[in-house]
């Protein structure tokens, strides 16, 4: 039975696959001739109303049953986010029971505490105040990870440019902007402490390089200064 359920499911996706090509390489001959065909012809009867349809029309309604199978064939099925671990797995629970340290490591390499500014709720255009810190260093410093834990985001839009969140201890988000590139990591793969995320950068907003550093506590997201922990 399952030989016989992979064979028809095989077939299927034949099927699908070849439509879809028959339909791309028919797309703009088959768009002129809806414009031209689609033509239906009445007539009345003592019973109500008969249609005749002309056959000119039946490229039409194949074209119509062609594209419907090509929506079906080429749709993927909604997957969940995975933006987040499994409230159930062990190192979800492990980050949820472990209290974020008072100190953290500096995320970018070769700096010293002593090099630190805090620039938190300096002013920002547009009425907006800092929520976190710039750490100035050379494009392509690397960028390292201050906590354990695993990526749930990673952008490459807005005013933080290339960017990776990090969910860690007592699942705070530890946030990495205007990198220059990323590492090599995915949403969803786990990080340690050290671990590279990416290189300093000035892309987004950013008119020097630099990593901006944000801390956001759990459950509410609450931006505090990433300062004191760096220290």
């Amino acid at each position: 039975m399952l030989s016989f359920a992979c064979s028809i499911e095989a077939l299927l996706s034949y099927l699908c696959n070849m439509t879809i090509v028959y339909a791309a390489l028919n797309l703009s001959y088959a768009t002129i001739r809806i414009q031209i065909s689609l033509t239906a012809y009445f007539t009345s009867t003592t019973h109500g109303t008969t249609y005749t349809v002309n056959s000119r029309t039946m490229p039409s309604y194949l074209l119509i049953f062609m594209l419907g199978l090509l929506t079906a064939c080429s749709s993927n099925p909604a997957k969940k986010s995975s933006n987040s671990l499994s409230k159930s797995s062990s190192l979800y629970q492990e980050l949820e029971k472990s209290p974020l340290p008072k100190h953290l490591p500096i995320p970018v390499e070769g700096l010293s505490r002593k090099q630190l500014v805090d620039t938190w709720g300096n002013a920002r255009s547009q009425g907006r105040s800092h929520e976190g810190i710039d750490i100035m260093a050379k494009r392509g410093t690397p960028v390292l990870s201050a906590t354990n834990g695993f990526i749930s985001k990673i952008t490459n839009y807005g005013g933080g440019g290339n960017a990776i969140t990090i969910v860690g201890y007592a699942l705070s988000q530890h946030y990495y902007a205007h990198l220059d590139r990323f590492g090599s990591y995915k949403v969803g793969d786990t990080v340690k402490v050290g671990d590279v995320l990416g290189y300093v950068g000035s892309t987004g907003n950013a008119s020097t390089p630099h990593l901006h550093y944000g801390i956001y506590l759990y459950p509410n997201r609450i931006a505090t200064n990433p300062y004191p922990y760096l220290r």
